[in-house]
């Protein structure tokens, strides 16, 4: 199974575009350099009055599709990301 990590801090207000169904995908630059696009339903269960805030671990199967997605470090996300810092960012897409 592969895996890659990254950070990902998003506020109240940018979470309410993926619930009013503006946006389906969330888009981010991992520890390893690439760029990786999920489904924002995968992170409902991080979801707090905050936002969401840590950094994540994505799980692929031996066929490249998703597999799960778990929370490595809560709020501040430090010493996920190269050098302990975090992944260089997040976009999101309908």
């Amino acid at each position: 199974m592969s895996s890659a990590r990254f950070y990902l801090k998003l506020t109240p207000e940018q979470l309410l575009e993926y619930y009013q169904g503006y946006k389906k995908y969330v888009r981010v630059d991992t520890f390893q350099g690439y760029s990786i696009r999920f489904r924002a339903e995968h992170l409902r269960r991080w979801v707090t009055k905050s936002g969401i805030d840590g950094v994540f671990e994505i799980r692929f199967d031996e066929f490249k599709n998703f597999k799960e997605l778990v929370q490595v470090t809560g709020p501040g996300g430090s010493g996920g990301g190269p050098k302990g810092g975090p992944s260089r960012g997040v976009s999101a897409s309908a």
